[in-house]
Protein backbone atom coordinates (compact mmCIF):
# COMPACT_ATOMS: atom_id res chain seq x y z
CA UNK A 1 0.00 0.00 0.00
CA UNK A 2 2.27 2.01 0.99
CA UNK A 3 4.36 1.31 -2.90
CA UNK A 4 0.89 2.91 -4.02
CA UNK A 5 0.77 5.86 -2.63
CA UNK A 6 4.22 6.81 -3.19
CA UNK A 7 4.20 5.95 -6.79
CA UNK A 8 0.85 7.88 -6.93
CA UNK A 9 2.30 10.74 -5.36
CA UNK A 10 5.48 10.38 -7.70
CA UNK A 11 2.88 10.57 -10.37
CA UNK A 12 1.59 13.00 -9.59
CA UNK A 13 4.71 15.37 -9.48
CA UNK A 14 5.86 14.27 -12.75
CA UNK A 15 2.42 14.95 -14.23
CA UNK A 16 2.52 18.51 -12.73
CA UNK A 17 5.95 19.62 -13.47
CA UNK A 18 7.57 20.24 -16.72
CA UNK A 19 10.51 17.42 -17.15
CA UNK A 20 14.20 18.25 -15.62
CA UNK A 21 13.17 21.27 -13.14
CA UNK A 22 14.62 19.01 -10.68
CA UNK A 23 11.52 19.55 -8.87
CA UNK A 24 10.15 16.25 -8.05
CA UNK A 25 13.18 15.88 -5.03
CA UNK A 26 12.23 19.08 -3.76
CA UNK A 27 8.20 18.46 -3.27
CA UNK A 28 8.78 14.83 -2.33
CA UNK A 29 11.15 16.25 0.37
CA UNK A 30 8.47 18.21 1.26
CA UNK A 31 5.87 16.05 1.32
CA UNK A 32 8.20 13.97 3.68
CA UNK A 33 8.35 17.22 5.85
CA UNK A 34 4.54 17.31 5.99
CA UNK A 35 4.48 13.68 6.87
CA UNK A 36 6.67 14.12 10.09
CA UNK A 37 5.23 17.53 10.86
CA UNK A 38 1.99 15.90 10.79
CA UNK A 39 3.06 13.14 13.26
CA UNK A 40 4.76 15.41 15.76
CA UNK A 41 1.44 17.63 15.63
CA UNK A 42 -0.63 14.60 16.20
CA UNK A 43 0.98 13.87 19.00
CA UNK A 44 1.31 17.27 20.42
CA UNK A 45 -2.63 17.19 20.20
CA UNK A 46 -2.83 14.16 22.21
CA UNK A 47 -1.14 15.49 25.08
CA UNK A 48 -3.07 18.89 24.57
CA UNK A 49 -6.31 16.39 24.90
CA UNK A 50 -5.02 14.31 27.84
CA UNK A 51 -3.91 17.48 29.86
CA UNK A 52 -7.05 19.03 28.73
CA UNK A 53 -9.44 15.76 30.49
CA UNK A 54 -7.08 15.59 33.29
CA UNK A 55 -8.06 19.42 33.70
CA UNK A 56 -11.69 18.89 32.92
CA UNK A 57 -11.79 16.04 35.62
CA UNK A 58 -10.28 17.96 38.21
CA UNK A 59 -13.26 20.51 37.54
CA UNK A 60 -15.82 17.58 37.45
CA UNK A 61 -14.31 16.59 41.07
CA UNK A 62 -14.84 20.05 42.54
CA UNK A 63 -17.91 19.97 41.16
CA UNK A 64 -19.44 17.14 42.05
CA UNK A 65 -18.28 17.45 45.86
CA UNK A 66 -19.79 21.81 45.92
CA UNK A 67 -23.04 20.11 44.12
CA UNK A 68 -23.16 17.03 47.02
CA UNK A 69 -22.54 19.30 49.82
CA UNK A 70 -24.97 22.48 48.36
CA UNK A 71 -27.78 19.88 48.19
CA UNK A 72 -27.61 18.58 51.31
CA UNK A 73 -27.23 22.31 53.16
CA UNK A 74 -30.21 23.69 51.65
CA UNK A 75 -32.37 20.52 52.79
CA UNK A 76 -32.19 22.86 56.62
CA UNK A 77 -29.85 25.97 55.70
CA UNK A 78 -30.21 26.43 59.35
CA UNK A 79 -29.38 23.02 61.02
CA UNK A 80 -26.24 23.01 57.86
CA UNK A 81 -24.97 26.23 59.13
CA UNK A 82 -25.60 25.64 62.90
CA UNK A 83 -22.91 22.99 62.66
CA UNK A 84 -19.83 24.80 63.19
CA UNK A 85 -17.45 22.86 60.98
CA UNK A 86 -20.14 23.16 58.15
CA UNK A 87 -19.93 26.47 58.63
CA UNK A 88 -16.19 26.50 58.31
CA UNK A 89 -15.76 24.25 55.44
CA UNK A 90 -18.63 26.56 53.09
CA UNK A 91 -15.88 29.15 54.07
CA UNK A 92 -13.24 27.14 52.53
CA UNK A 93 -14.85 25.93 49.56
CA UNK A 94 -15.05 29.78 48.78
CA UNK A 95 -11.59 30.52 49.56
CA UNK A 96 -10.02 27.23 47.99
CA UNK A 97 -12.22 25.14 45.75
CA UNK A 98 -14.29 28.12 44.05
CA UNK A 99 -10.76 29.71 43.32
CA UNK A 100 -9.40 26.59 41.89
CA UNK A 101 -12.38 26.05 39.63
CA UNK A 102 -11.99 29.96 38.39
CA UNK A 103 -8.48 29.24 37.60
CA UNK A 104 -9.25 26.29 35.82
CA UNK A 105 -11.73 27.77 33.60
CA UNK A 106 -10.07 30.75 33.08
CA UNK A 107 -6.79 29.68 32.48
CA UNK A 108 -6.55 26.65 30.23
CA UNK A 109 -2.79 27.06 29.71
CA UNK A 110 -2.42 23.17 28.59
CA UNK A 111 -3.45 24.56 25.14
CA UNK A 112 -0.39 26.78 24.85
CA UNK A 113 2.07 24.55 23.99
CA UNK A 114 -0.19 22.44 21.36
CA UNK A 115 -0.85 26.65 19.39
CA UNK A 116 2.62 27.13 19.86
CA UNK A 117 3.76 23.96 18.18
CA UNK A 118 0.92 24.35 15.15
CA UNK A 119 1.75 28.19 14.68
CA UNK A 120 5.23 27.20 13.98
CA UNK A 121 4.22 24.50 11.31
CA UNK A 122 1.59 26.66 9.95
CA UNK A 123 3.64 28.22 7.31
CA UNK A 124 5.31 24.98 6.02
CA UNK A 125 1.15 23.59 5.62
CA UNK A 126 -0.08 23.06 1.89
CA UNK A 127 -1.98 25.87 0.37
CA UNK A 128 -5.13 25.65 -1.41
CA UNK A 129 -3.05 25.44 -4.95
CA UNK A 130 -1.42 22.91 -3.40
CA UNK A 131 -4.51 20.98 -2.59
CA UNK A 132 -5.83 21.90 -6.21
CA UNK A 133 -3.29 20.30 -8.00
CA UNK A 134 -3.09 17.32 -6.22
CA UNK A 135 -6.77 16.84 -6.55
CA UNK A 136 -5.81 17.59 -10.63
CA UNK A 137 -3.14 15.09 -11.01
CA UNK A 138 -5.17 12.53 -9.54
CA UNK A 139 -7.67 12.98 -12.07
CA UNK A 140 -5.04 12.70 -14.75
CA UNK A 141 -4.00 9.53 -13.13
CA UNK A 142 -7.23 8.36 -12.95
CA UNK A 143 -8.06 9.40 -16.46
CA UNK A 144 -4.69 8.63 -18.20
CA UNK A 145 -4.62 4.49 -16.58
CA UNK A 146 -8.47 4.43 -16.82
CA UNK A 147 -8.69 3.71 -13.18
CA UNK A 148 -11.69 3.00 -11.14
CA UNK A 149 -12.22 5.51 -8.29
CA UNK A 150 -12.20 3.02 -5.77
CA UNK A 151 -8.95 1.48 -7.71
CA UNK A 152 -7.47 4.78 -6.80
CA UNK A 153 -8.29 5.14 -3.83
CA UNK A 154 -7.84 1.92 -2.64
CA UNK A 155 -4.22 2.41 -4.03
CA UNK A 156 -4.48 -0.74 -6.78
CA UNK A 157 -2.63 0.97 -9.54
CA UNK A 158 -1.88 -1.42 -12.30
CA UNK A 159 2.24 -2.59 -12.26
CA UNK A 160 2.61 -2.02 -8.64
Amino acid sequence: MESSVVLCLLGCCFILLPPGTGEVFSAIAHMEKLVAAEFELAQSLESYIIAEEARLDRIRAIGRLVSNVSEAANVNIGRYLGHPVNAYRLLRRFMSDWREIEDLVAQPATAEEFVSRLTHYKPAFPSDDDLSGAATALMRLQNTYRLAPSALVDGRIPGD
